[in-house]
């Protein structure tokens, strides 16, 4: 997306090296996403492995270690993901102001879009417009919007085709989010390399069960 957004706005597919460390960077913001969030929602699986807290996990119990395996566990993934993090940040250091600027932004929504997923599940929320906003901030603001407008300004865009960017981003970014909702219950873990219907049973917020819960009695 750091490479379209470049594209979209005029400049040579043949992308610079800012590009090339924006787009490295995005890819370890996401890697740092994941790690952390896999300890939140206490996942055993992704992409198709045992996740990192659940590896570090089982290597404790397997070394018959001292102390608690899942805190142990839990405390390396988060550990991993500071490190991945504190890498992104590293190559965006030197990146035009406005790009950091969007990578600050990001990096806030991300943050904010997990805070919302975590107490809305707590709150039992259930309504469509807290789900779309989780759906926007936790998924489409990071995978899709802010990559986009980051090549688009490391290529020197026009306000019109930040603009025109920032709306598409917005909806395919929903799109890919609601996308992934509907994987996270019904699709074959062999196949999307996560399980299916922990976001069920822990009760997320999500659009599914907010449409739901407008459509189906109670019970």
């Amino acid at each position: 997306m750091v490479h379209w957004g470049w594209v979209a706005a005029g400049r040579d597919p043949a992308a610079r090296d800012d590009v090339r460390r924006a787009g490295a960077a995005v890819e370890l913001l996401h890697a740092f996403a994941i790690l952390h969030d896999d300890v939140m929602d206490r996942s055993e699986l992704r992409r198709g492995h045992t996740a990192a807290h659940a590896r570090a996990r089982d290597a404790h119990r397997g070394a018959g270690s001292r102390g608690d395996a899942a805190h142990f566990g839990n405390s390396i993934a988060v550990l991993a993901g500071d490190l991945v993090h504190a890498e992104a940040c590293h190559l965006v250091a030197d990146l035009p102001a406005a790009a950091r600027e969007a990578w600050r932004t990001m990096m806030v929504e991300l943050v904010m879009g997990q805070r919302l997923d975590l107490t809305g599940a707590a709150q039992g929320r259930q309504d469509l417009d807290h789900a779309c906003t989780v759906a926007h901030l936790k998924t489409g603001s990071y995978t899709v919007e802010h990559p986009l407008r980051i090549g688009a300004l490391l290529a020197g865009a026009t306000p019109a085709a930040l603009a025109c960017l920032e709306t598409y981003g917005t909806h395919v970014g929903v799109a890919f989010g609601l996308r992934d909702d509907v994987l996270g219950l019904w699709g074959d873990p062999a196949r999307t390399g996560k399980p299916a219907g922990d976001d069920l049973v822990a009760g997320k917020a999500t659009v599914l069960l907010a449409l739901a819960a407008d459509r189906l009695p109670p019970a």
